[in-house]
């Protein structure tokens, strides 16, 4: 009693890695027709944590998924994804000795609409006071909504008539002034 051995090495073993943290900014930081960049923090992870980003058109990422490479970065842009979509975000940490992290999930992000195109003829159904206008999807999917603007200056500047937001590639704008002159523009 009271006698002590020395210390035996019993082996070593490596604690997985942490959930990425969100960052102290925004986590979507740049979004066009077909890329998003997603940062995030290391959270407690170490400084040579790996991270992979995974998104899905599905919030439970059974949809169309796009994946990064493992990257020792906390910050990545996915490209090639569809245009006007609404895809679901997640972040996973892996350690040195490839031991994953639960996801982190950081919602939801749709990528940006194309301009929409000019239709080979805009104006048809024209009335005294109304017109029906249309143009072209530009590669934008279906449901994708518009807001078409009537006025009688190329500059738009004044009262401007609008269609208000459409999920459809024509509509019919009222309130013109008989025997005027209108300019239409249209945005996604």
């Amino acid at each position: 009693a009271g006698l002590e051995t020395e210390w035996t090495a019993l082996g070593s073993t490596v604690t997985g890695a942490a959930k990425p943290a969100p960052p102290a900014g925004s986590s979507f930081t740049a979004v066009a027709q077909t890329s998003v960049t997603l940062a995030w923090g290391l959270g407690t992870n170490p400084a040579d944590t790996q991270f992979q980003v995974r998104a899905s058109t599905a919030s439970d990422f059974s949809g169309v998924d796009s994946f990064s490479a493992w990257l020792a970065a906390q910050t990545t842009t996915l490209s090639g994804l569809a245009a006007d979509t609404t895809y679901h975000w997640r972040v996973t940490a892996r350690n040195h000795s490839g031991m994953e992290s639960e996801a982190r999930d950081f919602g939801s992000q749709a990528t940006a609409p194309y301009e929409p195109a000019a239709s080979s003829a805009p104006f048809h159904d024209l009335g005294s006071s109304s017109a029906t206008v249309q143009w072209r999807p530009n590669g934008n999917p279906a449901g994708t909504f518009y807001e078409a603007q009537l006025a009688t200056s190329a500059a738009f500047g004044g009262e401007a008539l609008s269609s208000g937001w459409v999920a459809f590639l024509s509509t019919t704008v009222s309130g013109l002034t008989g025997d005027s002159t209108y300019y239409l523009r249209a945005r996604a």
